[in-house]
């Protein structure tokens, strides 16, 4: 099980895409126009989209003093408008965050040039925005929730812990920013009493149904642990969101993935979010009238004691997080996530520096937007302006193509960048970028660049397409490309790339670790016909390595030594994950190996029981389903197994009649040694069989694994596609029906005779 600090966590039928054919994919005949694709970024032409694009990049280079009444207006209520965008039930911000902190910024230093200009609701008033909700009750917060001022560079993040050095000795508490959806609990008696978001500080939304389905938030606190506040942030981990897309392709953002998630009016597809609550804040709970709280005997008096309190508790605390006396200290922590934060389990977008001492916090007190003893540093996405030349696709491993701009050069961060991903057809749609356009270029902490924004379009009115049309066919195999919600997606197993990028993945760090066997080394292997398939690689020679260049007799011996130690220590969840399963990362294989333990059972699996063990989205389900009944997957399986990858090779245990566990045997499967294919050979393959009444000695559960190690099935009705009845003690009416059609009855003893 995975774990977050030292709390454990858990784990539209669509039209192929041709241009004005009407074709049939999935059962659904329909006629796909080109011009749907134009339609968003039509929209947004109607609306003014682009024309507050230009304005905004013309205010953003004007003078602070050289600016207008009205001008001031435009910029502040155009900031109230991306609040409202970026807090409502459907997040949709149109800006990036460093863009918005600009014209926040501006609003801010405007406002103290000109203070007459302010108007009664500037967004720098409040933190957040209050959209009444058709959905959820707004409920006053106890106490204000309010936001962190934010700094960007170095010198002012300096500044601000010189500032408060001035005014108190506490040291200082430095934790990850982490990009999510505001919420506060309260607990009254030690039961979760209410769950409410920030909202613009003052007033929030009661979505308490919602939050009990959030992993990390416990609906009951240990004794002695009464009435509390507890803030922090709902995310979702990026394990999780990586499923998540492959459930819901309309997703490509995290926070706003979090904070629709938390609005959506059922709870159960809440919890299919697989949102996360982390916790940075304690406070002790006003009473039900406002009064001030009973100030509990042995509560936390620092930040830091309250990160370590809250553990036990159960709730997730920030995975890093130290406590520091000096700027040079917070400094180094800076650079230090910086660096990592892009292996971190969260998405992070900056550190938070508050003071430790909660008395120290109180004494320095708060503005109507923030509090003074705390500052949140975000990290700097260095941005830029160029042209897109070209838009090209690159197939991966799962068959998606992901578009890719070709850029004009453009220098960032003393980096020369000239692609950049547009993540998939439905984001550049949503865009609507095309050759010619002009574009804002970021490159993050993560190092990827992408593009954020559009500066200025090339073809504007009716000229012509606002959107680079999407493939017909697929640029490895010329396959028929689907459009799946917002994915294109190349459905050829034998696509070229797809194999390509599916060895590559299988010999990396991140799956079966094997040395030596880089990206360059698999493209020349699988360009000279050496290998093309997983199980390929287990039977590489190093005669069969020296042919490629720049690998000698040393290397190759190495290499091949590397793909030995890696089939003799991998795990089940290590190679299952290296197998690329659709719809299946990480975690996901994690899980699989942890349930069903042996490739025999793996093998077997059915939709039933990732549904009912996992409760996986439907597209999920199939799709592993799907792949595990495969006969060229379960040939390359076997294969891997005799070609000696240990975690194949364990036999699942075997129940016989009334056997202690030490009399299980081991259940052995035929192997053909010479021909390195294997089979389960058996009379059952394929029999259908149905228990009832209590088996002797045997769970329906033991009987169940039985038949399908033996490649049988089991259900739960009776017709006469059913091939045998298991009946035990007290059975009923099954044994009638079955009796009545002719079936074969077997008792447990006879059942266990024919499975052994």
């Amino acid at each position: 099980m995975s774990r977050l600090g030292n709390v454990p966590l858990r784990g539209s039928a669509s039209a192929l895409f041709v241009a004005n054919t009407p074709i049939l994919y999935r059962g659904y005949l329909r006629s796909v126009s080109t011009a749907r694709i134009c339609q968003r970024a039509q929209a947004k032409e109607s609306t003014g989209f682009f024309d507050d694009i230009a304005r905004r990049k013309e205010l953003d280079r004007k003078p602070l003093a050289d600016f207008t009444r009205e001008e001031y207006d435009w910029l502040a209520r155009k900031v109230k408008h991306l609040d409202q965008l970026y807090y409502s039930d459907n997040p949709d911000p149109e800006v990036s965050d460093v863009q918005y902190d600009n014209m926040l910024n501006r609003v801010e230093r405007l406002e103290k040039l000109r203070p007459e200009w302010i108007i009664a609701d500037s967004p720098t008033n409040r933190p957040g925005y209050a959209e009444p909700s058709k959905n959820f009750m707004q409920v006053e917060h106890a106490r204000p929730m309010l936001s962190l001022a934010k700094t960007y560079s170095e010198r002012d993040l300096e500044a601000f812990v010189t500032r408060i050095e001035d005014e108190s000795s506490s040291p200082l508490c430095v934790e990850l920013k982490i990009d999510g959806v505001a919420l506060r609990l309260t607990y009254r008696n030690g039961e979760l009493y209410q769950a409410v978001t920030r909202g613009d500080g003052t007033f929030g939304d009661d979505v308490t149904r919602n939050a009990i389905r959030v992993q990390g938030i416990p609906k009951n606190l240990p004794t002695g642990v009464d009435n509390i506040e507890v803030s922090g942030e709902v995310c979702i981990l990026r394990e999780d969101f990586e499923l998540l897309k492959k459930e819901h392709k309309s997703i490509s953002n995290v926070r706003n993935s979090a904070a629709g998630a938390l609005k959506l009016t059922d709870p159960d597809m809440v919890a299919a979010r697989r949102l996360t609550f982390i916790a940075y804040d304690l406070a002790l709970a006003r009473g039900l009238d406002g009064s001030d709280p009973i100030v509990a005997r042995g509560f936390p008096t620092s930040q830091s004691e309250a990160l370590h309190r809250m553990i036990p508790w159960g709730f997730n605390t920030s995975t890093e997080w130290r406590v520091c006396r000096t700027s040079q200290e917070i400094l180094h922590f800076v650079h230090e996530i910086n660096k990592r934060r892009s292996s971190l389990p969260m998405e992070v977008d900056g550190i938070v520096v508050k003071l430790d001492d909660f008395q120290a916090q109180e004494d320095m007190g708060y503005t109507n937007k923030s509090p003074k003893w705390a500052v949140a540093h975000k990290f700097t996405n260095l941005q830029s302006i160029t042209t897109v030349k070209d838009v090209v696709f690159q197939v991966s491993r799962y068959g998606v193509l992901t578009p890719v701009a070709l850029l004009d050069p453009v220098g960032i961060g003393g980096v020369t960048i000239t692609r950049a991903t547009l993540n998939n057809y439905g984001f550049m749609e949503e865009m609507g970028i095309n050759k010619g356009d002009s574009v804002y270029i970021e490159r993050g902490g993560d190092v990827i660049p992408k593009i954020v924004g559009i500066c200025e379009k090339k073809i504007k009115g009716s000229k012509g397409p606002k959107v680079f049309p999407a493939p017909k066919a697929c640029p490895s195999c010329s396959s028929p490309v689907g459009l799946d919600d917002r994915i294109l997606r190349c459905r050829n197993k034998k696509c070229p790339d797809q194999v390509l990028q599916k060895l590559i993945f299988f010999s990396s760090k991140q799956a079966m670790n094997i040395d030596g066997l880089g990206e360059k080394t698999i493209v020349q292997l699988v360009e000279s016909n050496m290998i093309s398939k997983p199980s390929d690689i287990l039977e590489l020679t190093p005669s069969d390595l020296v042919k490629v260049e720049r690998i000698g007799q040393k290397k190759a011996e190495k290499i091949v030594k590397s793909i030995k130690e890696a089939a003799y220590t991998a795990t089940l969840a290590q190679v299952i994950h290296a197998m690329s399963v659709p719809s299946c990362g990480k975690k996901c294989a994690e899980d699989l190996a942890d349930y069903f333990k042996y490739l025999e059972h793996l093998l077997l699996l059915d939709e039933e029981d990732l549904a009912s063990e996992y409760g996986f989205g439907l597209g999920s389900v199939q799709e592993i389903a799907a792949y595990f009944s495969d006969p060229d997957v379960v040939a390359d399986l076997i294969r891997l197994r005799n070609l000696g990858v240990k975690a194949l090779q364990e036999r699942a245990p075997r129940v016989v009649g009334h056997g202690s566990p030490e009399q299980i045997e081991q259940f052995e499967t035929p192997v053909d040694k010479g021909s390195g294919e294997g089979s389960f050979q058996n009379i059952l393959k394929g029999k259908r069989f149905v228990f009832t009444g209590t088996l002797d000695g045997l769970s329906r559960d033991e009987a169940a694994k039985l038949v399908k190690v033996k490649q049988g099935s089991v259900g739960n009705t009776i017709s006469k596609k059913v091939d045998y009845i298991v009946a035990g003690e007290n059975a009923g009416k099954k044994l009638r029906e079955g009796q009545e059609l002719g079936l074969t009855i077997l008792d447990t003893k006879e059942f266990l005779e024919i499975v052994r």
